[in-house]
């Protein structure tokens, strides 16, 4: 395929900007600015463009919100949304056997605080990797499900921001529990609790625990207990499962300490300072050294289940992750904090619209006008670069790039491109073609044609 420059059909019908120049700048960045806001149809009216982007306040959205309670699987816990203070309840739920839970559509703005807590038909499924404590006496072995109420116990979540979309997912986990006490931790301090704040934190948490480039919120992980399930998951829903199994872990290996003691002094202690100790010879620190092992532990678990069952289980990617956090934990300083502040999330490219692009426009053309200058010191004219090369479109266009996302948008303006297919060879006896050749041909899109009006305009004026 070859490229080739402006044909010379397109030049002769295009060059109506050369035959004038020079002209007044002002008068055509005031007059085509004009045309583009009185004229041309880019797409919509905007004739309420002003009153969306003013001062009044947004609407409050519609939200559903679903996801998986999981310290193990989680069944008829009962699952709340509040308002990010925790003071106004929004909406409430119970997870089915599945640990799964959807709450009743939701009016609201901003963030959303969701918070579980356990009830007398609670069902959890054991994912520690030593077996659960249910009190009888007898420990339940890891993937037989037991009925667990602790009034002590609570996990939670947060949703950045309920205006994001009308369906969302929310995790509600001992992982998720430990980033929304750094959220509440953060709001009490007195600072701002937006959704890029929330979203830096849940990210922040992943990463300490070695779930880098993973949402907590958002991934779901496997039911860790079902070798079947386990097998047909991610890498990141594996890894998420086996450090969520690994809390539950810690807790049976003390016999001092329930789950509801361990989710909550790792909670605290995160929401302290945002960090947690790499490895300690204090029994009553919760380390990272500590949970690494323990995920290993749960992997090394469902790993000979799998050889049991006959399934094909890869933990392979899970497993180096947990091995190299491990060592690196017990490696570094003893009672070493390890903190990731949160980076907050970059603020979404504003929604173009028709005054927006008008006003890119105008200050394009302005552009271009200094270009113009520049260009008839060398006895050029703006079309010129067209002419001679496709080139001096790239120039422009990588410039508008450069300025911003938005000002694509308004480059089709610019040059317009077709492909074009030429005939070469056509079979004697059918006429059909044999041989052709497939090029792009460019030419001034639509702005130069208005520029040209105006010079024209403004040619007259000069006389």
């Amino acid at each position: 395929m070859s490229s080739k420059g402006l044909s010379s059909k397109s030049l002769s019908s295009k060059s109506l900007l050369s035959k004038h120049m020079p002209f007044k700048k002002t008068a055509l960045a005031v007059l085509v600015g004009s045309l583009l806001s009185g004229c041309i149809e880019l797409g919509g009216d905007d004739s309420s463009d002003d009153e969306v982007q003013g001062d009044q306040p947004q609407e409050e959205q519609r939200v559903s919100i679903t996801g998986f309670a999981v310290k193990g699987i989680l069944a008829g816990a009962i699952v709340e949304a509040y308002d990010i203070t925790g003071n106004t309840l929004l909406a409430t739920t119970i997870t089915d056997a599945d640990g799964k839970y959807t709450l009743p559509s939701i009016t609201h703005d901003g963030p959303i605080l969701v918070k579980l807590k356990t009830a007398a038909d609670t069902m959890a499924t054991c994912d520690s990797a030593v077996g659960c404590d249910d009190g009888s006496g007898t420990p339940v072995p890891f993937g037989s499900k037991y009925t667990f109420n602790d009034s002590n116990f609570n996990l939670s979540a947060v949703l950045p921001d309920a205006s994001v979309a009308d369906d969302q997912e929310l995790m509600v986990t001992p992982i998720t529990h430990m980033a929304a006490e750094r959220v509440q931790a953060a709001a009490d301090a007195g600072e701002t609790i937006d959704s890029s704040a929330v979203q830096g934190i849940n990210n922040a948490t992943a990463n300490l625990l070695g779930l880098d480039g993973v949402d907590i919120n958002t991934v779901p992980p496997v039911d860790i207990t079902d070798v079947q399930a386990t097998s047909e998951g991610s890498a990141d829903q594996q890894l998420y499962a086996a450090l969520l199994a690994s809390i539950q872990t810690i807790a049976e290996q003390d016999p001092e300490a329930t789950i509801a003691d361990v989710v909550n002094d790792l909670a605290t202690d995160y929401a302290e300072d945002g960090g947690l100790v790499s490895n300690s010879e204090d029994a009553a620190k919760i380390t990272l050294e500590e949970i690494f092992v323990g995920a290993t532990e749960v992997v090394e678990i469902v790993e000979a289940e799998a050889v049991e069952e006959g399934v094909e289980l890869d933990l392979g990617e899970a497993g180096s992750t947990l091995d190299l956090a491990e060592s690196e934990a017990k490696n570094a300083e003893p009672d070493a904090e390890v903190i990731v502040e949160p980076e907050p999330e970059p603020e979404p490219e504003p929604t173009l619209t028709l005054s927006t692009a008008t006003q890119k426009g105008i200050a394009l053309l302005n552009d271009l006008n200094t270009w113009q200058d520049a260009l008839q010191a060398d006895n050029q004219t703006l079309t010129q670069p067209f002419e001679d090369q496709l080139e001096g479109t790239g120039d422009i266009l990588e410039s508008l790039d450069a300025q911003s996302k938005v000002l694509q948008e308004f480059s089709t303006l610019i040059v317009r491109e077709e492909d074009v297919t030429e005939c070469f060879a056509t079979d004697s006896m059918t006429g059909v073609c044999i041989a052709s050749d497939t090029y792009t041909e460019s030419e001034a899109g639509p702005i130069f044609g208005i520029a040209g009006v105006v010079a024209s305009l403004a040619g007259l004026t000069e006389k």
